[in-house]
């Protein structure tokens, strides 16, 4: 199986996402902070990651005072990289207003088909002066777009075909309604804005090196909303 990372020493490549965003994550923190990972799941990279480098980065267990799971899938219990986890009702947070310093939706919030309560529980949750850490595809990626045209119930075989190494309990509905900067402007409206859009290097080229070539040159001459995810650095006004 051909995975473009094990060309690189640490199994990292030269422009890795992940690394980029846990690391701006990191610099929010401190041993006091207590971080609500949205959307955790199994957390299938603590599981299963081949690079160390990229576990380590983003294990945030170690530095901050407690990080909380939270899933709408039960199998959020089975995770291993939090201090607890608890089980979601739909569009629910079952937590106190202003409980967390640090809210992290990593490829959450393509998930959600209401975005208006999405945002409205984030906001309730989340300490004045705090951050959302969300990374997420842009509305217009071809990954979004491809996800909109296709049948909900041939999704995981699509995958299976695109990504061979994606597991099925890893795949789960999407709608792209929280995936702009236009729209996250107006649920987020009094937030201290700090987005960005990154051109990634392709993650779905069918595991072969041909595919990872052939999808590496659109991802250079296409806009970046096409081709890029959102990194959501949303930071609450302290005067709300």
């Amino acid at each position: 199986m051909f995975r473009i990372e094990e060309k690189f020493v640490g199994n990292f490549d030269l422009s890795d996402p992940e690394i980029d965003f846990y690391l701006r994550i990191r610099s929010l923190l401190n041993e006091d902070s207590k971080v609500l990972d949205l959307g955790a799941g199994r957390a299938s990279w603590f599981e299963n990651d081949y690079s160390k480098t990229k576990k380590f980065v983003r294990y945030l267990k170690p530095v901050v005072s407690e990080i909380i799971g939270a899933d709408l899938d039960p199998i959020v219990l089975e995770n291993r990289s939090t201090t607890s986890n608890v089980t979601l009702a739909k569009n629910e947070l079952p937590f106190k207003n202003e409980t967390f310093d640090v809210i992290i939706a990593d490829y959450v919030f393509e998930h959600f088909s209401d975005p208006e309560r999405f945002a409205f529980e984030l906001n309730r949750v989340l300490k004045k002066g705090g951050w959302i850490c969300a990374r997420t595809p842009h509305k217009f990626h071809y990954v979004a777009f491809c996800a909109k045209l296709i049948p909900e119930y041939l999704h995981t075989k699509v995958l299976k075909i695109v990504k061979p190494d994606r597991l099925e309990q890893d795949s789960f509905s999407t709608y792209y309604k929280l995936n702009d900067l236009k729209t996250i402007n107006t649920y987020f409206a009094s937030y201290n804005n700090r987005s960005l859009v990154m051109r990634l290097r392709p993650f779905y080229y069918f595991n072969s090196k041909i595919g990872y070539v052939c999808f590496s040159l659109l991802h250079k001459i296409l806009p970046k909303s096409l081709v890029g995810n959102i990194f959501f650095f949303l930071q609450k006004n302290r005067i709300i």
